[in-house]
């Protein structure tokens, strides 16, 4: 496999190739003699590949981040390997590749464990910046599983020799500077592995976050149900975090970006050369994920690793933008904030604080002023400020700290309205409703003019509600020390009461009074995305349109009739009307999705029908279908079917091999020909150009109707709900002919000769149901048939009968034929329910003449 995708970097140019990625269990696999087999066959391989690409290539293998500094097996032997080195070493490779997910943290379910007594949350730059060369693989280690769950952390540190960097995964710097030593049965070797210190560049071919709480714990976890990889980071609860995915990026590339990255003294440049973030999709956003009918793990991207939709920025730099506009940024300072926004809309001249004022409420921001800074931050966020009540001042009357109780009636609902990320952009809106019992009260309405969906929506819902509810204020009248400590929305606590109060208003005049709310924290629940597809703006064009009567076929269970064909990019559903003329147009049917087509780039010749044609194939360039390959036994069962349009109508052919020559273009081959009593059409062939239609669910069953049978009518097809009309519309003329009821060709007519007369006789076919070889035949419907006695060309007698066969006296064979009959014939057709015949068969008038 490695060396095809070097053949087609060398065909088309690319920059580089990695001859295999993260495969551990393979290059750690050892031999008898404790060699590493799959590292020398990687080494080959490169050899190979590097012969294929040439010189400019870049050339890898890219190493999971657990892998690539070294195998210590877990076996009691304390062998210490650098088993890649040789492919390290290897003068065809061009730098050490690395898949790069070590744990950026160790942030437990619930209050966060021992890191949350100095971080204050798993996504904290300055938490993940200490991860990135310390935490766990760096400073300590688990040495069981028990240690985990109980966070007993053993130091790493190699006693011996002093090489700690030898047993700490994370360090990078540590193990591309120093020269390395195997150390068999746990025992230093006098002499270094092929690396030389700083011989080659390191490439992250990978590294990255999901998009999901607590992802720094396990950076390579994903949630996918269909993937047996499927797993949550260690206590996350599952739940969408941007942000934590776009902190891991700032922190893993801003700490290669100083003095961290080294420069080589082999090659002159920096140790990381480069690193790719994982994963842009090729497929566009918003419709990944915006189309779940489409991809099937559209549903994964909400927690997922993909960086589409995500990489605008987060909604600090949103607000940044905002003050910036105003020319405040410089005076103010945004602190973190843990929702989410993708956008705000500023509809109409306003003030700042007009702008301010909605997000304030919606994002459970605190702004507060120190130094003559104003800073503005989710609330809750920073220390809490502990007041002792005996520091209190002591007022000439009443106490210095007083309760205020309301019991105005406050809105049983909240109904929030905003711009849904997920449905293009389109006004959404969520209700919450309060249970106040008694009489109703009116409901509260709130205008957030923010880009969300709707888990943030109502999480704004539920703040707001939350604050509606607070029974209380609390005014503290502050001692000097006190008033100097606080700013108005700083968290307090106030002796060792659990409530925590926050900072309203602080007023600072002869006597220092603080004014607290109590801090409210709502419950909310995470809501899965529901992804509306944006409106195409209307049809791009007049669609392609037929109109196909098919027979009955096996695998379709719709008994054959008239169906539409209807195909136009980009898509959207079609309605199907018909009617005598323009003005007396009816729905037919309400076309869901569009049919595969393909025309013929080469003519098809004449093929024989009832077995395999394996000496014509159809060749054609296709559009919506990428046909596939089946087996002998699938193509009988109906598999593989598809209409091409010829002089004397739609012929139904059937394939057993596909195969692709390039640009759309397609050779099917191992046909079926005439299926479903197609024996005309089959006879006919079909010129280049000729329309093909695929035979699958695409096609919508439009009817047939017995009063309209033999009547030209008028078709149209056209996006829209409404009776199509207009330059984006297509319209055909058809005359129904009933294919579906059209009898077969009859079957080995045979002429034997008994005494003074011929007996002709004949086997008739029926439409479906005949194919069994239990019981008695199927019955054919009607028994009615007609004889025709050819001269040549010439017609010399026409008969009717109720049976398959009929006698040709000796006398009426004199009168046909004075001169003898050598160049007679006969042709019998079944007759149809409507009136008219089926297809003739043909056979010679000699005796023993006949046809299989």
């Amino acid at each position: 496999m490695a060396l095809h995708y070097a053949a087609l970097v060398a065909e088309t140019g690319a920059d580089g190739l990695l001859i295999g990625s993260e495969m551990r269990g393979l290059t750690t696999a050892r031999d008898a003699g404790g060699g590493y087999p799959a590292v020398a066959a990687f080494c080959d391989l490169l050899e190979e590949c590097r012969a294929v690409v040439g010189p400019a290539v870049k050339l890898s293998y890219a190493a999971d981040w657990s892998e690539y500094s070294g195998h210590r097996p877990d076996d009691g032997s304390g062998d210490v390997v650098f088993h890649l080195d040789p492919l390290w070493a290897h003068p065809a490779l061009d730098y050490v590749g690395i898949d790069w997910y070590p744990p950026l943290g160790d942030w437990r379910a619930g209050d966060g464990g021992l890191d949350a007594a100095t971080y204050p949350g798993p996504d904290d730059p300055a938490y993940l910046a200490m991860q990135m060369a310390g935490g766990e693989h760096f400073d300590w280690y688990y040495t069981s599983e028990a240690d985990r769950a109980a966070q007993l952390r053993t130091p790493i540190a190699d006693l011996a020799h002093g090489e700690d960097w030898v047993f700490r995964a994370k360090d990078l710097v540590g193990w591309w500077s120093h020269v390395h030593h195997d150390r068999p049965g746990g025992v230093r070797s006098a002499s270094p592995t092929d690396w030389v210190p700083g011989m080659k560049p390191i490439w992250l071919t990978e590294f990255g976050c999901a998009a999901v709480d607590r992802g720094g714990n396990a950076p390579n976890l994903f949630q996918d149900p269909k993937s047996a990889e499927n797993a949550l980071p260690p206590g996350s609860t599952g739940g969408r975090d941007d942000r934590m995915q776009r902190r891991v990026l700032e922190a893993v590339l801003g700490h290669f970006a100083g003095e961290r990255n080294p420069v080589s003294g082999v090659y002159g440049g920096p140790m990381l050369e480069g690193a790719d973030a994982w994963c842009w999709d090729a497929r566009p956003w918003p419709a990944f994920p915006g189309r779940p009918d489409l991809w099937a793990d559209a549903g994964a991207w909400r927690a997922g690793h993909w960086l589409n939709g995500r990489l605008l920025g987060d909604t600090e730099g949103l607000l940044g933008d905002l003050l910036g506009r105003a020319g405040l940024l410089d005076g103010v300072e945004v602190g973190p904030v843990a929702d989410r926004i993708d956008g705000y809309v500023i509809d109409r001249p306003m003030s700042v604080r007009e702008a301010l004022t909605p997000l304030v409420a919606g994002l459970a921001l605190g702004i507060t002023e120190a130094d003559g800074r104003v800073t503005l931050r989710a609330e809750g966020d920073g220390p809490v400020v502990h007041l002792v009540p005996s520091d209190l001042a002591l007022p000439d009357e009443g106490g210095a700290d007083l309760r205020d109780r309301t019991v105005d009636e406050t809105p049983d609902r909240v109904r929030v309205r905003y711009l849904s990320a997920t449905r293009d952009y389109q006004t959404g809106s969520v209700t919450l409703s309060r249970d106040m019992g008694g009489d109703a009260v009116a409901g509260l309405d709130v205008d957030l003019l923010a880009v969300c969906d709707e888990g943030q929506a109502r999480r704004c819902a539920a703040r707001v509600a939350a604050v509606l509810e607070v029974p209380e204020r609390r005014t503290l009248k502050l001692g000097p020390l006190q008033a100097l400590m606080l700013e108005p929305g700083d968290t307090v606590q106030i002796g060792d009461e659990v409530p925590l109060w926050r900072v309203e208003r602080l007023t600072l005049d002869e006597e220092a009074r603080a004014v607290l709310t109590p801090v409210v924290t709502p419950e909310f629940e995470d809501v899965e995305d529901i992804w509306t597809a944006p409106d195409a703006g209307g049809p791009a064009g007049a669609p392609w349109f037929r109109v196909l009567e098919l027979p009955p076929l096996v695998g379709r269970s719709d008994g054959g009739g008239m169906v539409a064909a209807v195909a136009v990019e980009p898509w959207s559903p079609h309605v199907v009307t018909a009617g005598p003329d323009a003005q007396s147009q009816t729905q037919r049917a309400v076309v869901g999705a569009p049919a595969g087509i393909g025309s013929l780039t080469q003519p098809l010749a004449p093929g024989p029908c009832g077995r395999w044609d394996e000496s014509h194939t159809l060749e054609l360039k296709v559009e919506g279908r990428t046909p596939e390959s089946r087996d002998a036994l699938a193509v009988l069962g109906g598999a593989n079917a598809l209409a091409v349009e010829t002089e004397s109508g739609w012929e139904i052919v059937q394939y057993r091999h596909a195969e692709m020559l390039g640009d759309d273009v397609w050779r099917l081959s191992g046909l079926l020909r005439g299926q479903g009593g197609g024996e005309p059409e089959a006879a006919s062939g079909a010129g280049a150009g000729a329309a093909v239609v695929f035979l699958d669910d695409s096609l919508a069953v439009v009817g047939a109707r017995e009063d309209e049978w033999g009547l030209p009518l008028l078709w149209r097809a056209g996006a829209g709900g409404a009776t199509p009309s207009g330059p984006f519309v297509s319209q055909l003329t058809h005359v129904q002919t009933d294919r579906a009821e059209r009898p077969w060709a009859p079957v080995h007519l045979k002429a034997e000769a008994l005494e003074d007369y011929l007996r002709l006789s004949w086997i008739p076919r029926v439409r479906s149901g005949g194919d069994s070889w239990e019981g008695e035949p199927a019955a054919v419907d009607p028994t009615r048939f007609r004889i025709r006695i050819l001269d040549g060309e010439a017609e010399r007698r026409v008969v009717e009968v109720p049976s398959p066969e009929w006698i040709y006296e000796a006398g009426d064979r004199a009168v046909d034929f004075p001169e003898g009959s050598s160049e007679g014939r006969f042709a019998v057709a079944q007759a149809r329910g409507r009136g008219g015949w089926g297809p003739e068969a043909h056979a010679p008038l000699c005796e023993g003449g006949g046809m299989p």
